[in-house]
Formats: C-alpha cells, sequence, structure tokens
C-alpha cells in the first residue's frame, strides 16, 4: 500500500466507520468499491481476516512495517485502547493528507531545477556526439587550442556527460541509504545553504508541529509523542534535537524550557507551546503553529522554484552557447 493508497484508505475507513457501520463491513466495501495495488489488496484481506478472526485492527498493521509506519500503528494502537478508533482514524487522514501536500509542495521546489538540469546534459551530449567540426583536421590536430582539443576529449567521450551526474545521484542515494553520518552531515550542510536552507527549516518545523498535535490531540501522553515526534521531522538534525527535547521533559523538565533550550526552534514556537502548556490546549495551538510553518513552506517553495529556473536555464545557454561558438569556430579556421 503506497502512501496515495493509506492517505484514501484512512479516510474512507474513517467516514464508513463514522457512519455507524461494522468494522467487518468496512472493510468489505472497501475493498470491493475501489481498485487497489497488489500489495493493498493484501493488507486488506489480512486485516478483513484479522477482524473476523477477533483480532483487533493494529495487530494486523502491525506485520505490514513497509507499508505501516510506526507512528501510524501507534495511532490506531491509542484509539484501540481508548474507544475512539473512529476520531483518531479522522486525525490520521487530515495528517496524512497535510504531510502528503506538504512533501508536493517540496518536491515541486526541486523537481523543476532538476528536469531542466537533465535536459541540459542530455543536449550538451547530443551536441558533443554528432558535432561534425569535433571530426575535422584542426580539432585532430595537435597544436590545437586546449580548448578545441577538451571539445575533442568530451566529443569522443560524450558518454561520461550523462554517465557523470547519473553515477553522482546513485552515489549520493546510497551514501543516504547506508550511512547514518552522511545523512546528518548533509541535512546540517543543507540547513545552512541558502536559498534551500529556510525551505527546509520550515518543512521540519511544520512536521514537528503537526506530527505532535496530532498524537497529543489522539490521546498518546506527552513522553511517548515526542519520542514519535523524533523520527518524522524529515531532516535528521531535528530529529535529534527533537530527541533531546525528549530526554529533557522525560527528566522532568517542561516541554517550554526543553523547546526553549533548543537554538534550532525560533521564538514563534516556543511562545506558542508555552501558551498551549499554560492553557490546556496543546494540540490547538501546534496545529495552529503548524498551518503557520506549511504556508511558510509554500511560499518558499514558490520563491525557490522562480529563483532556480532562470538561473539554470541561463547558465545552461552560457554553457551551450560557448561549445556552439567553439564547434563553428573549428569549421571555420580562417575566422
Amino acid at each position: 500500500m503506497n502512501e496515495r493508497e493509506l492517505m484514501f484508505f484512512t479516510r474512507q475507513l474513517a467516514a464508513t466507520l463514522k457512519a455507524g457501520l461494522p468494522m467487518l463491513q468496512t472493510l468489505d466495501i472497501l475493498a470491493r468499491g475501489n481498485t487497489w495495488s497488489p500489495p493493498a489488496s493484501q493488507l486488506l484481506a489480512d486485516m478483513r481476516r484479522g477482524v473476523e478472526n477477533g483480532r483487533p485492527l493494529s495487530a494486523t498493521l502491525a506485520k505490514y512495517p513497509r507499508q505501516i509506519d510506526a507512528l501510524y500503528l501507534h495511532l490506531v494502537r491509542a484509539g484501540e485502547h481508548g474507544g475512539s478508533l473512529e476520531s483518531v482514524l479522522e486525525r490520521l487522514a487530515d495528517y496524512k493528507e497535510r504531510m502528503y501536500a506538504l512533501k508536493r509542495r517540496i518536491k515541486s521546489a526541486f523537481y523543476a531545477p532538476a528536469f531542466t538540469v537533465a535536459i541540459s546534459f542530455i543536449v550538451i551530449a547530443i551536441v558533443l556526439a554528432f558535432h561534425p567540426a569535433l571530426n575535422s583536421d584542426a580539432a585532430q590536430a595537435a597544436d590545437a587550442p586546449l580548448f578545441t582539443r577538451t571539445l575533442l576529449f568530451f566529443g569522443r567521450h560524450w558518454l561520461l556527460i550523462l554517465a557523470l551526474p547519473i553515477g553522482a545521484v546513485w552515489g549520493f542515494f546510497k551514501a543516504w541509504k547506508t550511512s547514518p553520518a552522511f545523512r546528518q552531515s548533509f541535512d546540517g550542510i543543507l540547513l545552512q545553504t541558502p536559498p534551500f536552507g529556510k525551505l527546509v527549516r520550515m518543512s521540519a518545523l511544520a512536521r514537528w508541529s503537526r506530527t505532535l498535535a496530532t498524537l497529543y490531540a489522539a490521546g498518546v501522553p506527552l513522553i511517548d509523542a515526542l519520542e514519535r515526534v523524533s523520527d518524522a521531522t524529515g531532516n535528521h538534525v531535528y530529529d535529534e534535537a527533537s530527541r533531546r527535547i525528549w530526554r529533557a521533559v522525560k527528566d522532568g523538565a517542561s516541554l517550554t524550557k526543553a523547546v526553549g533550550a533548543s537554538r534550532l526552534f525560533p521564538t514563534a514556537t516556543q511562545q506558542m507551546v508555552a501558551t498551549g502548556e499554560s492553557t490546556g490546549a496543546l494540540d490547538t495551538t501546534l496545529n495552529k503553529l503548524a498551518e503557520y510553518y506549511e504556508e511558510e513552506v509554500n511560499n518558499s517553495a514558490r520563491a525557490l522554484t522562480s529563483l532556480l529556473t532562470p538561473i539554470i536555464t541561463v547558465i545552461t545557454g552560457i554553457i551551450v552557447g560557448i561549445l556552439v561558438i567553439g564547434m563553428h569556430s573549428l569549421s571555420m579556421p580562417d575566422i
């Protein structure tokens, strides 16, 4: 079950249970009424068998850690134990939809520039591979200028233009999956790198606020909620800061004091947390805080896209223009 299917499943399950339908009938309706991927169909069938045999929904979900994350499972268990599964599922559906929208905004900020860079490499490789000037006697001459000989090298090895970025991307994701130290270092550098830093920071703060609000509103104790939040910010630097907050609160500090001790959380966050703790409405204030940061993510993503796309386009145009001029001069040696 992919992220979109899980989001849709959660919303539909919450709506049908809230309408008063039994769990078994609800799962039958969901299984027959939608086109699911094979993994999702298997999960639904397993859930139905589990409910039919008297097992709680969470017991079946726990068997699918690749499809059901720990936070989702924790909330379902809390809803089952508290007798409020319908309301918990409704909050989960809201949470999943907001997190999905947040991820789409962030990805949209990077997709357009990445697409432009990819097309640029392809165009440059095609120009180098098929331009006839690189096979001319002027290009082959031993006393040809360095620029000419450089063009000749890349013309003969034009696949490098495509292989190098592909290899770099593969190496990056390989290191990301296998090295926690690399992830920690990269996330730290990204936070300090304009213009990406603000977008990453606002995204982490939005996820932290929204996740903690959702868990706390579902009846999860604050200590347990903070422990779950420490893996949900999408940034390893903020995850580590969340773990420090969790340990401080576990040792007896107030949430306000623990958040205030971290330099990664701005004054607005500290003030909203303090207000929520003093009024007993922590989930409400955190949800308002999340809405603010989500709007900031939206604005930052638009600004980043509008900034990076023309810059990359201009740089690519300059590179291609230099190549074209250089190759044209090879075909006209008297110029």
